[in-house]
């Protein structure tokens, strides 16, 4: 910039703050687990402007397929190893794992993390599950563990 004929030069920084993004994690059988008896889906929910991005694509969580389905349905099969789910649509002869297909998986990516009691990493700080939904039981929580979502 130039202001009576001496010229200034700095480095600024625009953040757009109308548009954020704000994630939120909903479970699907409360936030409690009693002496480790309990299970749920973690379900990593992100907002916008008050409209919800990369949206579910189904609000069936379960180990089994939902009966009489129809082409183009989808739900959430829990693996029996936790913490997985696979996103699974009805092709109208069978049911197809479309987690990693480009046309129906989730647009963002989204990466847990565990915390212990006392605020520690635990997992030695490493990613601990991956996806929009994830199955969490007893054996993942220990006394008290915080579950943290990173959405990209």
């Amino acid at each position: 910039m130039t202001y009576k004929t001496k010229t200034y030069q700095d480095i600024i920084t625009i953040v757009d703050k109308t548009d954020n993004y704000q994630a939120d994690i909903d479970s699907t059988a409360g936030d409690v687990f009693k002496n480790t008896v309990g299970n749920t889906c973690l379900i990593c929910r992100l907002w916008q402007n008050g409209a919800e991005v990369d949206p579910l694509k189904a609000t069936m969580y379960s180990t089994t397929a939902p009966g009489s389905p129809t082409t183009g349905t989808f739900y959430y099969k829990i693996v029996t190893t936790t913490p997985l789910t696979a996103l699974m649509r009805y092709s109208g002869s069978a049911w197809v794992d479309v987690t990693m297909d480009a046309t129906y998986k989730h647009t963002k990516t989204y990466r847990w993390y565990r915390r212990d009691k006392d605020g520690n990493p635990l997992d030695s700080g490493a990613v601990f599950a991956t996806g929009k939904v994830i199955y969490v039981d007893g054996d993942d929580v220990d006394s008290k563990t915080v579950f943290v979502c990173e959405v990209e």
